[in-house]
C-alpha cells in the first residue's frame, strides 16, 4: 500500500477529503438505486447503515425520496429541507454520524488503505477530534504512515494550544486498550517528537560550525556555561553568530553538550 501525499477531495463536501463511503459505497448503492436521490443523500443512507450498501438500497426503497418537487425535498423525502432537502443542521449532525461510522469501520477487522486512514485523521483533526485521531494515528504507526497533509492537520490542531485542543467526542474502539494519556497531552508529544526530530537534523548539518564558535569562544577566554536555563542564552548566542533559527541553535546546544564541549 502506499501513502501517497494526494489525496482526493469530496465532490460532495469539497472542504474535506473524499472518504471511503463517497469513494467506494455511492458509486455501488447508486448503481442499486438509480438516478433518483442526491449523492448526498445516498452518503447520509450509507451512514445511517453502517456502510452497508445493500441495507442503504433497501432503506432507499423503503422510505423513496421525492426527487420531482421544486424546492428539491418535502415531506415524502427521507431527509426535509434545505439544500438538496437536508437542513443545515441535519447535514453537520449526518456529518458527525458519518464520521463515526467511518471511524467504526476502521476497526471493524477490514484492511483500509493508508490513503483511507490519512483522509479520515485529516477529518478528525479538523473536527478536533483528538481521541479519535490518535486512535488512527496509531493506525498509521505514526510517522511511518502519515502524509505530509495529515501532518500539516495535526500540526494545526496543536496550533489551538494549551487548554484549547478538545478530546472530542466520538465513541472508541471497546476493543482497544484505553489510551494511556490524556488525547491533548499525547498530540503534544507527537508534535514535539517531530520538532525536536527536525531541529536535530538540522543542528547535525552545522554541528562542525558550533564546535569551532565554542573553540574560538575558549580561545579568547570566554567561560560558556549552557547549564539549566542557561542553555538559551548559549541558543541566542549561536543564533546570531552563526545565522540559525531559534529552534536549530537550540539543538546545536543540545550536540554540543552531547560532545562535552559545553
Amino acid at each position: 500500500m502506499s501513502n501517497g501525499d494526494e489525496l482526493p477531495m469530496s465532490k460532495i463536501w469539497p472542504d474535506r477529503y473524499m472518504s471511503h463511503a463517497e469513494e467506494y459505497g455511492l458509486p455501488r448503492v447508486r448503481a442499486l438505486v438509480g438516478t433518483g436521490p442526491t449523492d448526498k443523500e445516498l452518503i447520509l443512507l450509507l451512514d445511517t447503515t453502517g456502510g452497508c450498501v445493500s441495507t442503504a438500497a433497501e432503506k432507499y426503497w423503503g422510505n423513496p425520496v421525492d426527487d420531482g418537487s421544486d424546492d428539491g425535498g418535502g415531506e415524502n423525502g427521507i431527509y426535509g429541507g434545505g439544500e438538496n432537502g437536508v437542513s443545515d443542521s441535519e447535514s453537520s449532525a449526518s456529518f458527525d454520524n458519518l464520521l463515526q461510522a467511518r471511524f467504526d469501520f476502521a476497526f471493524c477487522g477490514r484492511p483500509m488503505r493508508v490513503s483511507d486512514l490519512n483522509a479520515l485523521a485529516i477529518e478528525l483533526a479538523d473536527a478536533g477530534e483528538t481521541a479519535a485521531l490518535i486512535a488512527i494515528w496509531d493506525e498509521l504507526k505514526g510517522s511511518k504512515g502519515a502524509s505530509r497533509a495529515t501532518w500539516s492537520a495535526v500540526e494545526k490542531l496543536h496550533a489551538r494550544g494549551k487548554g484549547n485542543i478538545p478530546s472530542g467526542t466520538l465513541r472508541l474502539s471497546e476493543f482497544r486498550e484505553p489510551q494511556k494519556m490524556a488525547p491533548p497531552r499525547r498530540l503534544h508529544k507527537i508534535c514535539k517528537g517531530r520538532r525536536m526530530s527536525d531541529r536535530a537534523v538540522d543542528s547535525e548539518e552545522i554541528l562542525p560550525r558550533g564546535l569551532l564558535w565554542v573553540a574560538e569562544q575558549k580561545a579568547e577566554g570566554k567561560t560558556l556555561d549552557a547549564s539549566g536555563g542557561k542553555r538559551i542564552k548559549i541558543a541566542k548566542q549561536l543564533q546570531k553568530a552563526l545565522g540559525l533559527d531559534l529552534e536549530t541553535a537550540r539543538g546545536l546546544v543540545t550536540k554540543l553538550k552531547r560532545k562535552k564541549v559545553l
